[in-house]
């Protein structure tokens, strides 16, 4: 067969797809595609993600166990997609009934009624139906389930938690799933789904498994693993805890290379640390140098200066203390990080007034 007629049986086969199917039945691999994301509000985080942060139109498991980060990283999501998409909503479906409006706002949740809506359904059933009712609109730039394992599906709700219902809650996740998948796309909307670990009874394998059967991890294009490190105490009062380290592992990334994993700091009702993570990302591309315990940079004289002065610390707590006493000296350093982080991801992440996320 000739090129030419298999241009033309080709053009034909294309053309008859997309009368049938719509324009966008079929891909331009011409043009690369780029992901529109929203920032978590931690540049390690989404750095990692190979994209610059969780892509809309598609679903996220973020899972751990209890008390190590996941609301609160999902609080900050919140607020970067409303910084990012000014003009859409958020919706965050409470299905534990355990938000607290107050501390969302900490992480610069904006809850007016048009930026912002929450609801509490009774059963797992309810919850995705609000879900798809919402994603449908269009108005959505991001949808939070919190969360599978505090779900309930109305059989379990009305025969109790047994035997012969406790298969119910992944037969819902499964067909739940599936609907909202196509939804999804269609109305551009990052679905997040918070989940927890329990311990597996299997003999082989992994001695821990996600709650609500398998259909969430086939469905999702990422898949999140938090696990809690050390807790920070503050400076003024040992005994006071102010935040913690938490790490993040990429089990499933289907958008960028899996199995990526990093720490970070996260400040209890402020955010993550931004200091942390600028200097760590310096040290990966080679702005800040690093020998053993010795790290040195340079910074400008003053502000505007074209002179450099350069500095050396041994230890990365009196270079952390260099950063947070002298503002000019880290703004130089986390204006090339950006740079740099930006060209790695295609992506600019969101900033805040006084620089990207919040910090102790």
């Amino acid at each position: 067969m000739d090129k030419a007629t298999k241009a033309k049986l080709l053009q034909a086969a294309i053309t008859k797809l997309k009368k049938s199917h719509g324009e966008d039945v079929l891909l331009d691999t011409t043009n690369p595609i780029k992901y529109e994301v929203i920032p978590s509000g931690s540049l390690l985080f989404d750095q990692a993600t190979g994209i610059g942060g969780i892509a809309l139109a598609k679903i996220t498991e973020i899972y751990g166990e209890n008390s190590v980060g996941k609301s609160s990283w999902a609080y900050s999501l919140c607020a970067q997609a409303q910084k990012k998409y000014p003009d859409r909503m958020v919706l965050y479906v409470d299905i534990e009934s355990a938000v607290s409006l107050d501390y969302m706002q900490q992480f610069g949740v904006d809850i007016s009624p048009d930026k912002f809506m929450i609801a509490s359904p009774n059963s797992a059933e309810e919850g995705f139906d609000i879900m798809e009712t919402m994603i449908d609109t269009g108005l959505f730039s991001l949808v939070v389930y919190d969360s599978v394992g505090a779900s309930l599906t109305i059989d379990q709700i009305e025969k109790g938690v047994d035997q012969n219902t406790m298969a119910s809650l992944a037969k819902k996740m499964s067909v739940g799933c599936n609907k909202i998948k196509n939804s999804v796309k269609v109305a551009n909307t990052a679905v997040v789904f918070i989940n927890q670990v329990y311990s597996s009874m299997a003999m082989y394998g992994s001695p821990t498994a996600t709650k609500g059967g398998k259909a969430l991890p086939y469905v999702a294009s990422m898949r999140i693993q938090l696990s809690k490190r050390d807790l920070i105490a503050s400076e003024s009062n040992k005994e006071d805890v102010v935040g913690q380290a938490l790490k993040f592992k990429f089990i499933k990334n289907k958008l960028g290379k899996p199995y990526q994993e990093g720490e970070t700091v996260l400040y209890f009702g402020k955010g993550f640390d931004q200091t942390y993570e600028v200097v760590d990302l310096a040290v990966q591309y080679g702005i800040i140098g690093k020998g053993g315990a010795w790290f040195n940079f340079e910074v400008p004289e003053k502000e505007g200066s074209s002179k450099m002065v350069p500095m050396k610390f041994q230890g990365k707590d009196r270079v952390l203390e260099y950063f947070r006493n002298d503002s000019m000296g880290f703004n130089y350093i986390k204006d090339i990080v950006i740079q740099k982080f930006s060209s790695d991801t295609s992506t600019t992440p969101v900033a805040d007034e006084d620089g990207y996320g919040e910090e102790e």
